[in-house]
């Protein structure tokens, strides 16, 4: 099934389209599917977080992809943890995939005590005070750091990854400095990078950035196409 026969599913939900659900988190479940199958990071564990799954889009999509892999997957809106539990159990991956109504901040003891071989987020684009915020408050609540800051995301994601665990975010190119800085100051290692382009503004530059880090290990950097 392709990137875009996924998503046909939740073509046309209201609730998806306010939090901006889009190709770019399915491309971060590719790419870090492919990281992790390519690398045979399998020996690291089969437990996958998330933290901030929205419609639980992309959680879906690296269970599909990677069938020994089970996956806790955080978000705080409820209706959004409604959705993409109702998500899971169309694609029969209950067994496999929890999503819980947590605050990534402050998780469930059983969460914040586990240990997962990799961790994925799509953190909210834009800090609280800059920016033109969104009518509505679940639109709002998924675009702006009210629940989270990029520093908690990255945080939260080293305090739950093995030594060699992966930790892999989408990113708005201009949040890339600081974030490499915060990642290096929780011991995640930047190992890949890749910009991705919408077609119609390609000429500006890359309109978003998927970021991939290595707990505990230093690593050769390379920036992917």
């Amino acid at each position: 099934m392709s990137i875009v026969e996924t998503a046909v599913w939740d073509e046309g939900d209201p609730l998806c389209r306010k939090v901006g659900e889009s190709e770019d988190g399915l491309r971060l479940a590719h790419w870090m599917v492919s990281h992790w199958q390519q690398s045979g990071l399998s020996t690291l564990g089969q437990r996958w977080l998330e933290l901030g799954t929205g419609c639980g889009a992309v959680a879906v999509e690296i269970a599909r992809q990677i069938p020994e892999c089970t996956i806790d997957a955080l978000e705080i809106q409820p209706s959004l943890v409604e959705r993409a539990q109702a998500r899971v159990r169309f694609h029969q991956l209950t067994q496999r995939v929890r999503v819980l109504e947590a605050d990534l901040r402050n998780p469930p003891r059983e969460i914040a005590e586990t240990a997962y071989a990799a961790v994925f987020a799509n953190p909210p684009y834009y800090p609280v005070g800059r920016g033109r915020v969104p009518p509505d408050p679940i639109r709002a609540q998924a675009r702006f750091e009210y629940n989270g800051t990029v520093a908690e995301f990255i945080q939260r994601g080293a305090s739950q990854l093995v030594p060699g665990g992966v930790f892999g975010m989408v990113l708005r190119p201009e949040r890339l400095p600081e974030s490499l800085a915060l990642l290096e100051s929780v011991d995640l290692f930047p190992s890949r990078m890749r910009p991705l382009y919408h077609d119609d503004h390609a000429s500006k530059g890359a309109s978003l950035v998927l970021v991939m880090a290595v707990y505990g290990r230093k690593q050769v950097f390379t920036i992917t196409r």
